[in-house]
Parts: structure tokens; C-alpha cells; sequence
């Protein structure tokens, strides 16, 4: 009978820096990963986490009808409780990724939602999304240049037909009106402009 084969603490530790741990029969020769392949440092020195790489975006989609929520387990009960129903139009959702030209910005009522709003406001759909175009960002951790020079090229191509703008009482969240107000006067359009803001709790306050 073959003796098992022990890991020996030593191979436990990094390799070359390389952040990973040796296992038997592993080549530790050379990383999976090339340097190319390995985020660096300000000083071109290799930091051992993988380079991630920015996937394609999705394609775009306009939503036909309603999407009926699947009921939670108590709401099923009662009958007489009404279904939630998505009032989502389009897809791609996250500015990020939408083009400048899609075809449903054309000529749109948009909503630009600050992303934690949906997750705060319960009637988020019913109220806000509900006939409207819906773009979702965070002033505080996406790229507020690129956001603004984004929306620019959305409203000076799609000229919407108004911009709501809803965001949260936090301060970072009121950078979004700023963006979006910046945005509109950069494409030299004129397009209606409202503000609503949701509390912490999930209720409007404006």
C-alpha cells in the first residue's frame, strides 16, 4: 500500500507572491494566471489579484407588457390581496450600459433612480417606474464624470419628453440631481425636470 502524500505546511504558503495555495501534483512553476493577466500597483508591480475584465453589455430589450411578481408564501393566502406587477419597460437598466441610442429613450419619460431607491421605496413600481423609461445609478460609487458626459449624449440624441429624478435623503444620494441637472444643461436641451426623494424608511418626502 502507497503512504498518502502529506502537504507539507511550506506548500501552503504563496508562491511567487502569487496569492494561491499548492496543492500535490500541482505545477508551481508558473501561475495560471500571466502577468499580463494580474492587476498591478501604481509601480507597475503585480499584486497577485486577477484582472478582471469588463464583460459585454447585454443586449437591449423594450418590455411589451407587465410581469407579474411571484407571490410570497402569506400573500398567496388571501386571495383578496392584490399581485405586485413590474412596470419595467426596458432592459438594460443600469446607465452604465444602455447605449445612447437605444429606442426607447426616444422621445421618453425617464426615470434616472438613484440604485437604492428601488430597494427602499414599496410602491417603487407602482409610483415611479409605472409608464416610464427607468435608468438606474449610485452618485456616490459609479464615475460621476462619465455618468454626466452618458445622460449628456442620452438627452442630446433621444430628447426626452421629461426627467424625473429620485433619490434618497442620504447626502451622497443627492449627487445624482446634480448629475442629471448638469447633464441637461450640457446637451442644450430644454426637458422638464422633477425631483423625488425617499426617505430611509421608504417613504416620499418630496
Amino acid at each position: 500500500m502507497h503512504a498518502q502524500t502529506q502537504t507539507s505546511p511550506a506548500q501552503l504558503l504563496d508562491v511567487g507572491g502569487r496569492g494561491h495555495a499548492v496543492l500535490p501534483g500541482e505545477r508551481t512553476g508558473a501561475s495560471s494566471l500571466s502577468t499580463s493577466e494580474h492587476q498591478c500597483d501604481n509601480r507597475g508591480r503585480e499584486t497577485g489579484r486577477p484582472l478582471h475584465r469588463s464583460q459585454p453589455a447585454p443586449p437591449v430589450r423594450i418590455v411589451h407588457q407587465l410581469v407579474s411578481y411571484r407571490p410570497s408564501a402569506t400573500r398567496s393566502l388571501d386571495p383578496s390581496i392584490p399581485r405586485s406587477l413590474s412596470a419595467l419597460r426596458n432592459w438594460p437598466i443600469q446607465l452604465t450600459l444602455i447605449p445612447p441610442s437605444a429606442p426607447y429613450l426616444k422621445n421618453a419619460d425617464l426615470l434616472i433612480s438613484a440604485d437604492c431607491v428601488g430597494s427602499s421605496h414599496p410602491n417603487f413600481h407602482e409610483d415611479l417606474v409605472k409608464g416610464r423609461v427607468l435608468i438606474i445609478a449610485c452618485p456616490k460609487l459609479d464615475d460621476a464624470e462619465a455618468c454626466v458626459d452618458k445622460l449628456t449624449q442620452m438627452f442630446t440624441e433621444s430628447t426626452p419628453k421629461s426627467v424625473t429624478c429620485a433619490h434618497m435623503t442620504v447626502p451622497c444620494c443627492f449627487g445624482l440631481v446634480h448629475m442629471v441637472k448638469q447633464a441637461i444643461a450640457d446637451s442644450g436641451k430644454t426637458i422638464p425636470f422633477a425631483e423625488v426623494t425617499i426617505d430611509v424608511d421608504g417613504k416620499k418626502v418630496k
